[in-house]
């Protein structure tokens, strides 16, 4: 698997490698990025989730090419 950190709206993949084309599981995930108290005195720098996982299946193109993403319900 691969991520790609949102900012803004937009997304890229790390070191701004593509996607080799074909059929993909997307999983969005939202969260507000400010330091929480975790599990046994931890922190979770990742936040409070914004919005449910957002999961969706994409069959893309072998060639460079542009996705949005659009989160139902206000994510």
């Amino acid at each position: 698997g691969a991520s790609a950190g949102i900012k803004d709206g937009a997304f890229a993949t790390e070191d701004g490698r593509g996607h080799v084309g074909g059929a993909y599981v997307i999983r969005v995930t939202g969260f507000d990025g400010i330091p929480v108290e975790g599990g046994e005195g931890t922190m979770d720098n990742t936040g409070t989730e914004l919005f449910p996982v957002y999961e969706m299946t994409v069959d893309l193109p072998k060639s460079e090419h542009d996705l949005a993403i659009d989160v139902p319900g206000g994510g």
